[in-house]
């Protein structure tokens, strides 16, 4: 069984259909619809089909399955086992082993494949194909609540893909830019999602605004940013003075690499509201002192005034990012560790919840603390792991916020 993460290979093939391989008028029902381009360049391209009368039905109801397939298709994953359980199960099998369905919501079977898929669910699986396959860079949006007319109708547990697919212009909403999340998605609609999601030129991201300088100092570059073009001899050595050496065991091995950084928070006196400057100390590893010095002052400095009663840096008790000293935990109570079950509820394993936009200690996916530690190449536990986990507290040097 082999599962690849693409990295939008049909991307030429695409712009080669859309050249020279889509004839005018594939379909006999496409004339003048908004959707035309989308489906014939997808179709040239052998992702999608029309019906035997030569009609595609672009107004049409696309089921779940038929989306699970075309996503698959873009992102060349491999179908994964037999189809004895419904045409589509080696397509959600191909998904679910890289922790980009979930289960719960979308289960393999007959009926749930059958049902007709909406805009909501849509979001979900696209956004989980663009940032756990495709390995795209988050967007970073400041008030999602002003690009979104119906945001807060959209159900926590989406938000954070509704918002995604919005800002990287995959999704533009209805005339008044609408999301409309529990409506069936069509057949032309799946097409453009699907188009967009691979030919980057066809994105109509919105405005977001302006954007920060990603360095206050021009002449340094962020450990997390470096990381990234090194070698992995490079990495190891830097990190671990040995390039067989992959983490720090104990206290013995790790401190000598490690340094201590006062950075200021934000304190929140929960009786009446009032915040107040105060200090938190952190140990990390020597080499992204600096960007956790920078990170912390643009948290601070920011007008939203991120509470922080709790950070913890550099720990010895596993081998992933805190073992090198290159991870932060914030207010882990109330950013927890956890996973969504079927009805959208979010299941602790550590941490009690995570209430965004309701508690003031939970992180917001739009926050000044993840655009802070996106600013030097950090990422966000919070978007989401390939096994279906959230870690909402967790700030890494990775991309992935792994």
């Amino acid at each position: 069984m082999i599962l690849r993460r693409a990295r939008r290979p049909l991307a030429a093939l695409l712009l080669l259909a859309a050249l020279l391989s889509v004839p005018a008028g594939a379909y006999t029902d496409l004339e003048e619809h908004w959707s035309a381009q989308a489906v014939e360049t997808l179709s040239a391209a052998g992702l999608i089909n029309g019906f035997p009368d030569g009609s595609f039905r672009p107004d049409g109801t696309l089921r779940r399955g038929e989306y699970i397939k075309m996503l698959c298709l873009a992102a060349e994953l491999q179908p994964v086992g037999n189809a004895s359980v419904h045409w589509a199960a080696p397509y959600w099998t191909a998904l679910q082993a890289l922790g980009l369905i979930d289960a719960g919501a979308i289960p393999c079977t007959p009926a749930a494949l059958d049902q007709e898929i909406t805009r909501y669910e849509m979001a979900s699986l696209t956004s989980a194909v663009l940032f756990g396959c495709l390995e795209e860079a988050l967007a970073i949006v400041t008030d999602p609540a002003s690009l979104i007319p119906d945001y807060d109708q959209v159900p926590d547990s989406l938000l954070d893909a509704v918002v995604q697919v919005y800002a990287k212009g995959i999704i533009t909403g209805y005339e008044d830019g609408s999301f409309q999340g529990a409506r069936t998605l069509t057949r032309g609609e799946a097409a453009t999602v699907i188009w967009r999601v691979l030919d980057e030129d066809q994105r109509r991201p919105p405005d977001l605004g302006p954007t920060e300088p990603e360095e206050p100092d021009e002449n340094r570059v962020s450990f997390a940013r470096r990381y990234q073009s090194m070698s992995t001899t490079e990495r190891r050595t830097t990190l671990f003075g040995d390039p067989n050496k992959t983490y720090f065991a104990n206290a013995e091995e790790g401190d000598p690499y490690m340094a201590e950084v006062t950075v200021p928070v934000w304190r929140l006196n929960e009786s009446t509201g009032e915040k107040t400057a105060g200090e938190i100390t952190l140990t990390v590893h020597r080499e992204v002192a600096w960007e956790v010095e920078q990170i912390f002052e643009t948290i601070f400095h920011d007008p939203e005034r991120f509470p922080i009663k709790s950070a913890g840096g550099t720990r010895y008790g596993d081998t992933m990012r805190h073992a090198w000293g290159c991870a932060i935990d914030i207010n882990y109570n109330e950013n927890a560790y956890g996973r969504y079950d079927g009805e959208g509820n979010f299941i602790c394993s550590t941490g009690a919840g995570w209430w965004p936009g309701e508690n003031p200690y939970s992180i917001t996916p739009t926050g000044s603390v993840v655009r802070a530690f996106a600013k030097y190449g950090w990422g966000w536990g919070g978007q989401g792991y390939s096994g279906g986990t959230y870690d909402y507290m967790h700030f890494s040097i990775l991309p992935s916020g792994g």
